[in-house]
């Protein structure tokens, strides 16, 4: 049946058709609810079709929602109105795989792009037992950021779980035993035998080598003919640039045999992952540099992604320590996490000249590793391997990756070896992986996450008391709880710093213990030549790590060495070009250096990148405020709080700003809902502070800022060059609280 346009199905408006899939019609659509794009699929026939076509449909809606995967279409709702029933489906911006194959064959890099995507998906639907039966490339959608997703699940089948009624059996036998696209299907699905998994390899083999050639295999000019073709026939011969593995592999999934083929996607997926993609001589890489990306977690469970991401995380840490070695920080590399991104631009948004991607599949105490390096140029491979051990190797091999990509990317192996291999192991596994859990955990940034990861560390430093860096990683925690006003600083702080030195006193070239120590003695203590000495040691130890330049930067700023802050933040940027917190420091100096014009263009241009990191919000408001604009204040502090989940700071920028624009019953509402605040859980008094500034209430605001100091708040070592203090900096009394903050007591 044809939606026309403008007709609603529940909250959805038709716009437009865009085409048909194995049962119905789909159509894009708008979600008026949440004003985006969908697509919606309208079950061809509607209120006409019997009870099994609907089942199917239904069944089919059930099978997507139970795929949450990024290469298979997302599911967003089901409905039915005036008996037409409807999935809601994402709406994808792209072409499909067939009318990408209208030129020709595909480049080379494209092929193992696509196929390593393709190969994902069917793993996934294979782990549910799901088999697609209709892989072919118009079900294969090639999104705009090169993003594969599988298509129509329509003629799917769940083994040993489909529906047994009579009416689905018609439904599913209409047009006889066959189902699916003949030039795509398997021997044993011609023939009407049972199909299962590796009735979709073959399926793959057929779209891999059209890829390879720009035809069918079996393509002859009559259904007939082609159906003999695939029982009887050899396809027809790869290029001779295809590698001899690529070549092995697709003739493997074409096997007339199905056991003669992979047994599911996920073996199809290793085998590509281990392919080595070489068709020539691989380009050489002028500047050594690399991404290292998330592992993907191919266990049975899907539980082991604080492995896979404490494994790139490791390699990440390790590799910074090359001073001849420019290594994408995790900020930016994990930006870039599953299947689907292309190494060239991967390249060209991180300034790398190589990728490294891998997989861990991990059963009981053993786990298979696979690793792929790539050269962003060309995109050909440079090495890769597949490791077989037990647990306790991990380390082992963490080292003989790190080595590898040292190699092949030309760096100083000596040095990788002095230094690489300083990294101590812990006394056993279940301590090592309490650490990678500390560290998943706290990279989370949330409140719930820092006190996870607080356990995490605890429980590794209880395992092996001697373990450095899960003292150091508790240190952190402790020190992100204080910064971020999940406890007192007074509290926590002194915990952090105790933390630190434990880690220094077990392994005192740690970059993070010195990283740890310095960030205690710069927010906290305010001996601001001592935490320039550890941040600068930090440096020296891990020259690649954006993150302590970053920091380093806020001391410099803080401390009135404007332009030596920049320099260091810029720095931070080319080590880690998709930071936001990197370019949050450069807006910070800017600010503090009342350069607001470049602090307004910096801080939107950080908006435009990220809408939802609250924090710079906070700087485009202040430097607004500073020249006068206060009504643009508070409408650039309010666009930012639904971001911030009640950010203290934020709050009391947003009262202040109000005051200042004449909103003073706004204003002093906010400092009373703060006020409340503190006598359940902590907020630094210098929010409240600076509201009472503005209403120009001097004494209360001294008071509040007094307290601030009090708790050793790190609010406080803005207070010598904050332009917002500028209306209180003359005041003798809050002059004595600089000159306590700049002693250090």
């Amino acid at each position: 049946m044809y939606v026309s346009p403008g007709v609603r199905l529940g909250p959805y408006e038709i716009l437009a058709k865009l085409g048909a899939g194995g049962m119905g019609d789909v159509y894009r659509a708008r979600d008026t609810r949440l004003d985006r794009r969908v697509a919606v699929k309208i079950l061809r026939g509607a209120a006409d079709v019997d009870d099994g076509l609907r089942e199917r449909f239904e069944l089919e809606g059930r099978m997507i929602a139970a795929l949450n995967h990024p290469n298979i279409c997302t599911l967003y709702d089901i409905g039915t109105q005036d008996r037409v029933q409807f999935l809601v489906m994402e709406h994808l911006e792209g072409q499909t795989l067939a009318n990408a194959l209208v030129g020709g064959a595909l480049p080379i890099t494209a092929v193992h792009s696509y196929a390593r995507q393709m190969a994902a998906a069917l793993a996934a639907a294979h782990e549910r037992g799901i088999v697609h039966r209709d892989l072919k490339p118009a079900n294969v959608f090639l999104t705009a950021g090169g993003i594969v997703k599988i298509l129509d699940f329509g003629v799917a089948k769940v083994a040993g779980n489909a529906p047994s009624s009579d009416a689905y059996t018609r439904a599913n036998t209409r047009a006889g035993a066959f189902v699916g696209t003949i030039e795509y299907a398997a021997p044993e699905q011609l023939k009407g035998e049972s199909v299962d998994a590796r009735t979709d390899i073959f399926a793959f083999g057929v779209v891999l080598h059209e890829m390879l050639t720009g035809r069918r295999p079996f393509q002859r000019r009559s259904d007939l003919d082609t159906i003999t073709a695939i029982l009887r026939d050899e396809p027809a011969p790869l290029p001779a640039t295809v590698s001899d593995s690529l070549r092995a592999l697709t003739m493997r999934c074409l096997a007339k045999t199905a056991g003669e083929r992979y047994a599911n996607g996920l073996e199809l997926f290793e085998a590509l992952e281990a392919q080595d993609t070489n068709a020539s001589s691989p380009s050489p890489i002028a500047f050594p540099s690399i991404a290292v990306l998330p592992f993907s977690d191919l266990s049975q469970e899907r539980d082991q992604e604080y492995f896979c991401d404490g494994m790139a995380d490791e390699l990440i840490t390790g590799l910074m320590t090359l001073e001849n070695l420019r290594v994408a920080s995790r900020m930016s590399s994990f930006q870039f996490r599953g299947e689907g991104h292309d190494v060239a631009e991967i390249g060209r948004r991180l300034k790398v000249g190589a990728v490294l991607e891998g997989t861990v599949r991990r059963v009981g105490a053993r786990f298979r590793i696979t690793v792929r390096l790539t050269n962003v140029q060309d995109g050909y491979q440079l090495w890769s391997e597949r490791y077989e051990r037990t647990v306790a190797d991990v380390f082992a091999v963490q080292d003989e990756i790190a080595h590898a990509i040292v190699s092949k990317l030309k760096t100083r192996m000596s040095i990788a070896t002095a230094i690489l291999r300083t990294r101590r192991a812990p006394h056993n596994f279940e301590a090592y992986s309490a650490y990678l859990k500390g560290r998943y955990f706290v990279y989370k940034l949330t409140s719930e996450g820092l006190e996870k990861g607080t356990e995490s560390f605890n429980r590794a430093i209880e395992l092996d008391p001697g373990y450095a860096e899960a003292h150091a990683g508790l240190a952190q925690a402790y020190i992100l709880k204080g910064l971020f006003s999940q406890d007192p600083p007074h509290a926590i702080m002194p915990r952090a710093k105790e933390a630190a030195a434990r880690a220094l006193a077990l392994d005192s070239e740690l970059a993070e213990a010195h990283l740890s120590l310095a960030m205690t003695l710069h927010w906290y203590e305010w001996d601001w030549d001592k935490a320039e000495r550890e941040y600068r040691r930090a440096i020296e130890l891990s020259p690649g790590d954006a993150n302590a330049r970053m920091l380093f930067a806020s001391l410099l700023s803080t401390r009135g060495r404007g332009e030596e802050a920049i320099a260091e933040a810029k720095r931070a940027i080319d080590l880690d070009p998709l930071s936001l917190t990197a370019r949050r420091a450069l807006v910070d100096t800017l600010y503090f250096l009342e350069r607001y014009d470049e602090t307004i263009a910096e801080a939107e241009r950080l908006i435009e990148f990220e809408p939802a990191f609250f924090s710079a919000y906070w700087m485009l408001g202040l430097a607004k405020a500073a020249q006068g604009r206060y009504e643009e204040a508070v409408e650039v502090f309010d666009r930012g709080r639904p971001y911030s989940y009640g950010d203290a700071a934020l709050e009391g920028y947003a009262g202040w700003a109000r005051a200042l624009a004449g909103r003073s019953d706004e204003a002093r509402a906010i400092a009373e809902q703060l006020k409340a605040r503190r006598k359940t859980g902590y907020v630094a008094a210098a929010c409240i502070g600076q509201i009472y500034q503005g209403l120009g209430e001097i004494d209360e605001a001294l008071a509040w800022y007094r307290l601030s100091l009090e708790e050793r708040a790190g609010h406080c070592v803005g207070y010598r060059l904050m332009p917002l203090l500028a209306p209180v900096r003359t005041d003798p009394r809050f002059q004595e609280l600089i000159d306590q903050i700049e002693a250090g007591t």
